[in-house]
């Protein structure tokens, strides 16, 4: 916290009400109070030298100031993707003093070097002191087992004075399992959820915690960790505690009851803020499943879900799905690394808690699973990474190739294809474009119509002072 001083004359008190001349009030001087959200203790004060009274000569304030600063909170991507399905891909942005609007949000994902996503969202708003998710137009078709990307997602808020928070990167892997530890205090082990876990390829750990509170190097050996409860945690909140460690380290968690339930509930910060899913309550009746968002991941497959215990519970985090009685049944927070799941994966006898219910727990784990994400591997604003450019199909084997470009703001761009021995042989584009991603089809002739030769040629991006260059094979 920082400290402030003013010595304050009698001109300067006349300043601040007004009655003092315009000339004279330039000449007072002026403090730069920095960026947004810092606190400050101002002191004023005066030195008039007659004062006999001394005690009323200074006061004190404290403030924080205000600041423009969009961060990116989050992405629906983890460590894992699942493989071979199309995901509709999400940004997370929050704000801090202001609510900003009108700005654009891009998402690039590379594989071994070449870009194989990219596209870019409209922002309308951003709510100050709040955060809100906005989707991608286009899905991103996953590819097979195996396949490795990095995901980064950034945005370009003009009034932005906070730039180290703004691109968030992922790296992925596209899988169809996970490593599972599943935590549970109960005096009974979840067997059923075991079984059809395993039966999807997962491998399930399972460990007590009802006089047990593992450590985040436990954790930290599996891709995500699941949390159940009908009986009380050794110490509630030093569990959430440590599990939202695990989520700052680039895990992910997964909560199912009776952890929502008052006297059974998980503590600490996992329940809060950004990892916050679902609220605290009383159990309710049984009931089948009501609204969901069929085009989720965690609802991929679902079709019915049945459950003897609910909780009267409502969505803090993001709402993906509902029961028929009301309550909220699956949660997502707003850092996209925890989902709640308002449904109790216990003993299996119920005939009520039947139809898909192992899956969505399956597709949980699948959606919060990671192996670590961070800020700063990717700087959008540096000139050589602010556009971006990438062919499609590269090698081109068939008639035509397209190429998406992607600028921060609408202005002049050209893109020119150049070959080996840098003679110009296609002007594509040379004029204005939009914000975002833009796309132009080239169908392999040159500037006389004539088709391309096989053989290794150059596109070159030049938009304002900014270049991009991609190499493009012809066969």
């Amino acid at each position: 916290m920082s400290r402030v001083l003013f010595a304050l004359t009698l001109a300067a008190t006349l300043a601040s009400a007004g009655l003092l001349a315009p000339s004279l009030q330039d000449k007072m001087a002026r403090v730069d109070v920095g960026p947004g959200s810092q606190a400050h203790n101002l002191t004023y004060w005066h030195a008039m030298t007659p004062d006999t009274n001394r005690h009323n000569d200074a006061v004190e304030a404290s403030t924080t100031t205000r600041g423009h600063d969009i961060s990116v909170a989050g992405m629906n991507v983890g460590g894992r993707v699942r493989a071979n399905t199309p995901l509709t891909l999400r940004i997370n942005l929050a704000s801090t003093d202001y609510t900003e609007t009108g700005f654009e949000a891009w998402c690039v994902i590379d594989s071994s070097g070449t870009v194989v996503y990219e596209d870019s969202t409209a922002i309308d708003s951003v709510p100050a002191g709040g955060s809100r998710s906005f989707p991608f137009p286009n899905p991103w078709n996953v590819g097979p087992v195996g396949a490795a990307y990095t995901v980064t997602m950034y945005h370009n808020c003009g009034s932005d004075q906070n730039r180290a928070n703004d691109t968030l990167t992922v790296n992925a892997t596209a899988s169809d399992r996970s490593k599972i530890l599943m935590c549970y205090a109960d005096m009974e082990t979840p067997d059923s959820l075991v079984a059809g876990l395993v039966a999807m390829g997962d491998s399930v750990t399972l460990l007590n915690v009802v006089n047990y509170t593992p450590s985040l190097n436990e954790l930290q050996a599996y891709n995500a960790v699941g949390a159940m409860s009908n009986y009380r945690y050794a110490d509630p909140t030093g569990f959430g505690n440590v599990l939202a460690d695990y989520v700052d380290a680039g895990g992910g968690v997964v909560i199912g009851m009776f952890s929502f339930v008052s006297g059974w509930e998980m503590g600490g910060r996992i329940m809060t803020g950004a990892c916050a899913t679902i609220s605290v309550g009383h159990v309710a009746g049984g009931t089948q499943l009501g609204w969901h968002n069929s085009a989720h991941p965690i609802m991929s497959g679902v079709t019915a879900v049945g459950e003897i215990y609910t909780v009267n519970s409502t969505f803090v985090g993001e709402s993906v799905a509902a029961w028929q009685n009301g309550s909220a049944y699956v949660g997502v927070s707003s850092n996209q690394k925890v989902v709640g799941l308002n449904q109790y994966p216990g003993s299996h006898s119920y005939p009520e808690r039947s139809g898909d219910w192992v899956l969505v727990w399956h597709n949980s784990f699948m959606y919060v699973a990671g192996t670590g994400s961070g800020v700063g591997g990717f700087d959008p604003f540096a000139p050589a990474l602010n556009v971006t450019l990438s062919t499609t199909p590269n090698p081109v084997l068939g008639p035509r190739a397209e190429l998406n470009y992607t600028v921060p703001d609408a202005g002049e761009v050209s893109l020119n294809v150049f070959d080996l021995n840098g003679r110009l042989v296609k002007t594509l584009v040379n004029g204005n474009a939009k914000p975002g991603v833009n796309r132009v089809v080239w169908n392999l002739a040159d500037n006389t119509g004539r088709q391309v030769s096989s053989g290794v040629y150059f596109c070159k991006l030049v938009a304002g002072s900014r270049t991009q260059s991609r190499k493009l094979v012809v066969r």
